[in-house]
């Protein structure tokens, strides 16, 4: 019952090993996954076998000595909980075997909050929900079917990411360039309806004025704008060398690291994301989506009263309105038939900025909340105390991000 993911599983481990990366677009042989070439090379008579059994030996015993302890828990009165992380590695076995399943071009974040200014960047990919859900979502389901091995309940991790992902483009760096994703983006026509001069260059491009590089860099000014920096039409734009926050990175990992180059390369990373729109992708100038923290933009700053106004309207309606029905219809295509594959107990990590729908998407379907003792939901409440905890939860002292 395990060959499924077994056998490719150690022949990764193999060549991984074999070609000292687990980045397999960097593999001379088998970067393309093909099946057929996976069980060859895995057949017993290879001379590399034993290279190969080896991981099979090893998940083996992996396996009995999880069996014994899950045995000994329950013999004690114990349910033992397992983890279900949001992502998978970019340069892992599940990217390798069915990189059809994710969208390779995108990375899984956070958006800006209290304890991370500019958002979180995971680095994974993000998946593909239509593609998984063409075989009934045959690779969650085989996922819940292995965990129930060992697991009487499991904690779904970032549950928001099934309502929606923020999702950051590859040539970003920060979270702070991401955008929920699916999301309902703002149309051109709802801009011309509030009387917003909509200028795209002025909007979705880095707004960079004299006075934003001096404010930015001080006595470093000259130096950005000769070196990374090109005047025109009355702004500066970045050179295409130094574009996108990927491309400033790459440049300062070939520095030295110092005080001063990092300062100028998270200026530069401030340069570029100081946008208040990021366009739809092939919508052709005519839908958009709202950079987070729009208000905290120098770019934001310097536009008039009134579209200040009307754009702060708009925001609102944006991340707090239009999306909550969509996104409730989006988790209730992949939760309840996820749910139902699994007799384990379901808990979700409802934590971050949780949409309306959530809440009401959980107890539907059963789904326990996650109530965290220092870090409760009510602003007011400076520790939690179980008592005041719903039915449907679970209560921990503290988690993996504390």
């Amino acid at each position: 019952m395990n060959r499924h993911w077994l056998v490719p599983y150690a022949v990764f481990c193999y060549l991984r090993d074999k070609y000292k990366t687990s980045d397999y677009t960097q593999w001379k042989t088998n970067s393309v996954y093909d099946e057929d070439e996976i069980q060859e090379l895995a057949d017993p008579s290879q001379k590399h076998y034993d290279d190969i059994a080896l991981h099979y030996f090893t998940q083996y015993h992996l396996h009995l000595q999880l069996k014994e302890a899950t045995a000994y828990a329950h013999k004690n009165g114990i349910i033992v909980k397992g983890d279900l992380p949001i992502g998978i590695y970019r340069y892992g076995c599940d990217a390798w075997m069915a990189p059809e399943l994710y969208n390779m071009n995108a990375q899984a974040g956070a958006p800006p909050d209290d304890f991370a200014i500019k958002g979180q960047n995971w680095g994974f990919p993000t998946y593909n929900w239509i593609k998984m859900q063409e075989d009934g979502f045959a690779w969650w389901r085989r996922r819940f079917e292995q965990m129930s091995e060992y697991f009487d309940a499991f904690r779904i991790d970032h549950i928001l990411g099934f309502f929606r992902i923020w999702s950051i483009p590859v040539h970003a760096v920060e979270g702070i360039m991401g955008k929920f994703v699916p999301a309902i983006p703002v149309h051109i026509n709802e801009l011309h309806q509030n009387n917003i001069q909509f200028d795209y260059h002025r909007y979705c491009r880095p707004y960079i004025t004299n006075q934003i590089v001096q404010e930015r860099f001080g006595s470093e000014a000259a130096y950005v704008k000769q070196t990374f920096l090109n005047w025109g039409d009355g702004s500066f734009e970045l050179k295409e060398e130094y574009n996108t926050q990927k491309k400033v990175e790459q440049y300062f990992n070939g520095l030295a690291d110092s005080e001063a180059n990092n300062f100028i390369k998270l200026g530069l990373y401030d340069l570029i994301s100081n946008v208040i729109f990021f366009e739809e992708d092939g919508s052709q100038m005519q839908q958009f989506h709202f950079r987070f923290g729009m208000e905290s933009t120098m770019s934001f700053r310097d536009l008039d009263d009134y579209t200040k106004q009307k754009l702060k309207g708009l925001y609102v309606n944006y991340f707090f309105r239009r999306q909550d029905d969509f996104w409730q219809q989006e988790a209730m295509h992949k939760l309840p038939e996820l749910k139902r594959t699994t007799n384990m107990l379901v808990c979700g990590e409802d934590l971050g900025l949780v949409p309306a729908c959530v809440p009401d998407v959980m107890q539907q379907l059963g789904i326990l909340s996650l109530e965290i003792q220092r870090m409760p939901k009510d602003p007011g409440t400076e520790f939690f105390h179980p008592a005041h905890a719903p039915y449907m939860s679970v209560v921990t002292p503290s988690t993996h991000d504390m």
